[in-house]
């Protein structure tokens, strides 16, 4: 005897994913000159370009088309946080590799036209933590030897929440890389779980370790990525905040610190901005310590 409804919640739930998929199909490359280009980089292979103060005239890679998956669910994520929160990858659903990487870059420098010419960068970022695809390292790769191999002559970095630092995937990847930007936005183990709201396995102080030895592993341009911010009841921009961030910094010797608050409607409404004076004081205090 069948269980209809049973059967029913089953046709629901296919009907469900069935949705999700036709939602979440992958596009090669989300232009950001046309109307509708910002709005499918969500799942897009490669979206841009970008007039980035940090990075120049770039294109971002953006190795989870679709479903965003990240081992943080910050709660000033403006891309509405992370649809799957985990600590490691084992599959890619979406089936991305190499190839199919190098031919979203080529056809997105077709598309770009003459505008390919004034590229500065391009950058793994995206839709969720990059250095948890299954396939990082290789795809680093491939994209490394397709840059060169073009004679572009361009920039390539990874924008990282550092959570994965230490792993074989991202040692492997480094030598190919020119450019990493990493976390963290505070040192505080209480505020890191409320501010980035790491998925279970992933600790403050793995991370922190990670990040000092990444001076020594990579001989590319680092730089510090710090949201300030302030939400009910706490806020991540005190001296006190600053001093230990510097102690931490004095360590890795970054390149840079990027100090940034929340620029885009956040995920949790209670978030707000860090006001202007006390980013100041956060930033002298750096500056005090030779950063």
């Amino acid at each position: 005897m069948v269980n209809k409804t049973r059967l029913r919640s089953h046709e629901k739930a296919s009907a469900r994913r069935a949705g999700l998929r036709a939602q979440w199909r992958m596009v090669e490359f989300a232009d950001y000159r046309e109307p509708s280009g910002r709005a499918l980089s969500r799942i897009a292979i490669v979206y841009g370009p970008l007039h980035s103060r940090r990075r120049g005239f770039s294109l971002g890679i953006n190795l989870f088309p679709g479903p965003s998956i990240c081992s943080f669910n910050c709660i000033y994520c403006f891309r509405g946080g992370a649809q799957r929160h985990l600590a490691s990858v084992e599959r890619d659903e979406a089936g991305l590799d190499p190839d199919k990487v190098i031919r979203a870059i080529s056809y997105a420098l077709r598309r770009l036209g003459s505008d390919a010419e004034k590229l500065r960068a391009i950058d793994f970022s995206g839709n969720g933590e990059p250095t948890l695809h299954p396939r990082f390292a290789e795809i680093v790769r491939a994209v490394r030897e397709y840059i060169d191999s073009k004679g572009m002559g361009i920039s390539l970095g990874l924008f990282t929440n550092s959570s994965r630092l230490c792993g074989p995937a991202v040692r492997e990847a480094l030598p190919y890389l020119d450019h990493v930007e990493a976390k963290p936005d505070t040192v505080v183990t209480w505020k890191f779980r409320v501010i980035n709201q790491p998925a279970p396995g992933v600790e403050l102080h793995d991370m922190l370790e990670c990040l000092a030895m990444l001076r020594g592993l990579f001989h590319g341009t680092v730089a510090l990525q710090v949201i300030l911010l302030e939400t009910d009841g706490f806020a991540n921009y005190w001296p006190w905040d600053a001093e230990q961030l510097a102690s931490l910094a004095e360590k890795i010797s970054p390149d840079r610190v990027n100090l940034y608050t929340v620029y885009a409607p956040p995920r949790q409404k209670a978030v707000r901005k860090a006001p202007k004076p006390q980013m100041e004081r956060y930033a002298a205090i750096l500056r005090g310590h030779g950063l």
